[in-house]
């Protein structure tokens, strides 16, 4: 070995600012000819973008597997994480900067592989039964060695990554959606128990150790708020040593997919040496470095390498959010605190550190309205520095800054902290990628339309309020909506709660990185944002019932897809046309008309959708009954809101030809012999009565059969509460339909009574306070006592109610009763 050759491992924790400072001098005195950085190999192709003016972290190295963009893994950056800090400074002095890490094609192919063993292990177990009933002994053999083929490779793709590694090198899933361990070394006793020990956080393990309440908070005091130099690197090297040291005594070696990475990593470090490279850097995650540096021989790496399966792989670079840096945001990859951080790599002393975010905090405060003085930051300064004191550490930190502040400014509370956790602690902030990164077409046409609309992405959620008369709004409404039918999030339509009329919009806005995943994977469809929402909306189309049509049919029309629109009208045409299932039809009466009232409202054309609903409205109302006869309880109580719901649909749409047809339906329902159950009958009479299509003589037969003696009380009890609905008023209006009510209760017998008044008692609840409150004062009133308005009489006891007047007298001021005049006298 060439005796000038120079090898320097940095172990770091990955979006640390201490670390980041630490290497960027360590960079600057040792001046290496190359450096080797943890991370996929996919990454070098966009690798010299990174230095473009126009990318400012937060960002994300996004690598997805080209043929099936769900397999997606992020490496998030941020200004102040060591690996970034390397990369730029490789960009700028000119020096050979690699990846080194496992490359992702390869953790998409075993991911997709273990996928593949799972599904076979799973058919495996669901023919057990059939295998037992007569199977070959041959045959189940054969099933089980092809599983266990699958399955060995897999192992590596099942094993959790130590979690000191939170950072770039840890992929997140898109499709999986899990989330990796913490970086926070916040386990509960029983977790620790229950894992193995490469799982557990090892910072844990020293922070416990040296008297902190966790790992995070000691790795923050020790190493990210401190100013140290180049021994840094040197007392990570021996801590991490020894905690691989205790882990491999507990656990054994590292196995699976850690192994595979390590293997790699040794691998591109010996191509480095063997390429003639003598001052090599290697930046990665502190946990490897003790397996870097040891003696292993390159044929067992190679050995461990070989075969492994790959997928083709793609990477671009997308803006991240300081959220998405969070732990607590569902990244595995993160820290719990991103913006105290860039402050910490901001600041220049730590004493100005402190004072500099206390003085952030008040202005924050002082925005939000909160009192907050020059005096309250002194003192708060004051209290953290006494706090970082008697609790033996180098100086304020986090913790002693917020506690301070909370003390201090807040008076205890832990409202207005919340306000600070936010902005001043995780942070807000929302990378940019410059122009020139590589991106799809339907990626493209998005950022085009948002420039346009000034719809500007921004990581903190966001009310947007539409005015729908105006073009630009329309515009921005019609975009949304066309994201949404591609299954791209961005925006949340709160039309429901915006409570300003058919003409306004509210929506929900907030950009998140795997935006970009989804956009990428909708780039299929087509390469513009209309393109893409069309095919898309007629793929799915071919696979809806009528329910699912009419829905596509509403959010085609807002997203103002003419094309799509004409294509559902046929597809919903026929459909309806050869469908024999009228409870079908009526589901999808309700959405059809919402969409012909709400269109008009956007200028758009209606008028095929109105055909279909003239069509259709016949139909159900012919086929009612028949659907409607020989059901059960439960299954009738399922029906009773599309019931509802189409009717109100009927009565909205103004057509009264197709309203009669719709009453005359309704009443078929009503009879007893009709077949139908008491709850829809119920339901049938109070719809009609709404509509004053049933006089109150003809509601108080009906009820009068259906509270009948001959009638079982549940179904007694259905009809009555189908009937009340939600509103009592109609039993505080009419005397008679009181009195039959009451008449049926007091008639039940006590076991009978016992199994209704659960159905009641759910009924009753239904209704607002003031409803109940007048029910309870009618029933409270004794019958036939001069009527409806009678009150009960009682027997006024003088005594007891003179009882209390000298003390009012008293504490009104006012003269004691003259002589000879007693207190009832006084008070009268």
């Amino acid at each position: 070995m060439d005796e000038s050759l120079q090898i320097r491992i940095f172990g770091i924790r990955h979006h640390g600012p201490g670390c980041a400072r630490s290497l960027v001098r360590a960079f600057e005195q040792w001046r290496p000819d190359v450096i080797l950085v943890e991370g996929p190999p996919e990454g070098e192709s966009v690798l010299p973008l990174a230095a473009d003016e126009g990318m400012t972290p937060p960002v994300a190295l996004l690598v997805y597997a080209e043929e099936d963009a769900r397999r997606a893994a992020f490496y998030p950056f941020a200004e102040f994480s060591p690996e970034w800090q390397a990369l730029r400074y490789a960009l700028a002095e000119g020096v050979p900067v690699r990846f080194m890490d496992l490359p992702a094609a390869v953790r998409f192919a075993l991911e997709k592989r273990e996928e593949e063993a799972q599904r076979i292990a799973a058919e495996t177990a669901e023919n057990a039964s059939a295998q037992a009933d007569g199977e070959s002994p041959e045959m189940a053999q054969e099933g089980e060695t092809r599983t266990a083929q699958l399955e060995a490779p897999e192992k590596a793709t099942t094993e959790k990554v130590s979690p000191d590694e939170t950072g770039a090198e840890q992929t997140a899933s898109h499709e999986a959606g899990a989330e990796e361990p913490g970086s926070d070394g916040e386990q509960t006793a029983e977790q620790e128990q229950s894992v193995p020990f490469d799982v557990a956080d090892p910072l844990d393990w020293l922070g416990r150790a040296a008297g902190y309440e966790s790992g995070e908070s000691w790795w923050n005091h020790m190493v990210e708020e401190r100013l140290d130099g180049l021994e840094l690197f040197e007392a990570i090297r021996e801590a991490m040593t020894a905690v691989r040291q205790e882990r491999e005594q507990r656990d054994g070696a590292v196995s699976g997919l850690e192994a595979l990475r390590e293997a790699h990593m040794r691998s591109c470090l010996r191509k480095a040496k063997k390429e003639g490279f003598l001052r090599i850097a290697v930046v990665c995650g502190a946990w490897h470095v003790p397996a870097l540096e040891a003696k292993v021989a390159a044929r067992d790496d190679n050995a461990l390498l070989k075969g492994l399966p790959k997928m083709k792989a793609v990477a671009t670079w997308a803006p991240w959010t300081y959220a998405g840096l969070s732990v607590r945001s569902g990244y595995g990859a993160g820290v719990e605190s991103p913006a105290w951080y860039e402050h910490l790599w901001r600041g220049k002393t730590a004493e100005s550190r402190a004072v500099s975010w206390l003085a952030s905090a008040a202005r924050l405060f002082r925005e939000e309205g909160l009192d907050c003085s020059p005096a309250h930051v002194i003192e708060s300064a004051r209290l953290a520095e006494s706090l970082a004191a008697l609790r033996h550490r180098p100086g304020a930190g986090l913790h002693e800054l917020c506690e301070a502040l909370q003390a201090v400014v807040c008076m205890g509370e832990e409202a207005p902290m919340r306000l600070i956790a936010r902005r001043l602690i995780t942070g807000e902030k929302l990378g940019r990628v410059p122009e020139g990164v590589p991106a799809v077409p339907l990626q493209r046409d998005i950022e085009r339309l948002q420039k346009k609309l000034r719809l500007k992405p921004e990581a903190s959620q966001k009310t947007l309020d539409l005015d729908l008369r105006k073009e630009v709004d329309l515009e921005r409404s019609r975009m949304l909506h066309r994201m949404n039918l591609l299954d791209i999030p961005w925006g949340t339509d709160r039309r429901e709660g915006g409570g300003k009329g058919t003409f306004h919009e509210v929506w929900q806005l907030q950009w998140e990185p795997k935006l970009v995943v989804d956009i990428i994977q909708a780039g299929v469809w087509g390469g513009t944002l209309l393109d893409a929402a069309v095919r898309r909306t007629l793929d799915r189309a071919s696979r809806a019932n009528l329910p699912e049509l009419a829905a596509l049919m509403d959010a085609a029309l807002l997203a103002d897809l003419g094309e799509a629109v004409e294509g559902l009208v046929r597809t919903l045409e026929n459909l309806a046309a050869l469908t024999t299932d009228t409870l079908q039809l009526l589901r999808t009466l309700p959405e059809l008309v919402r969409v012909a009232r709400y269109g008009d409202v956007r200028s758009t054309d209606t008028g095929m959708v109105l055909a279909l609903v003239d069509g259709m409205v016949p139909r159900v109302a012919v086929g009612l009954h028949a659907a409607l006869s020989g059901l059960n309880a439960e299954s009738s109580a399922e029906l009773a809101a599309p019931l509802r719901a189409a009717h109100e649909a009927i009565r909205l749409s103004g057509r009264e030809e197709l309203a009669l047809m719709w009453r005359q339906a309704l009443r078929r329902l009503l009879a007893e012999e009709s077949g139908v159950h008491a709850v829809l009958r119920g339901l049938a009479a109070r719809l009609l009565f709404d509509d004053e299509s049933l006089s109150l003589d003809e509601v108080a037969s009906l009820m009068s059969l259906a509270l009948s003696p001959a009638s079982e009380p549940e179904e007694s009890a259905g009809w009555l509460s189908s009937f009340l609905g939600e509103s009592a008023m109609v039993l505080l209006h009419d005397d008679m339909l009181w009195t039959l009510v009451d008449q049926w209760l007091t008639t039940l017998p006590a076991e009978r009574f016992k199994s209704v008044l659960p159905m009641l008692r759910r009924t009753f609840t239904e209704f607002s306070a003031p409803e109940r409150r007048q029910l309870a004062e009618r029933a409270r009133r004794a019958p036939g006592s001069g009527g409806a308005g009678a009150a009960q009489s009682f027997d006024r006891d003088e005594a007891r109610a003179a009882l209390p007047l000298p003390f009012l007298r008293k504490i009104l001021g006012l003269a004691a009763p003259h002589a000879g005049e007693n207190e009832r006298g006084a008070h009268e």
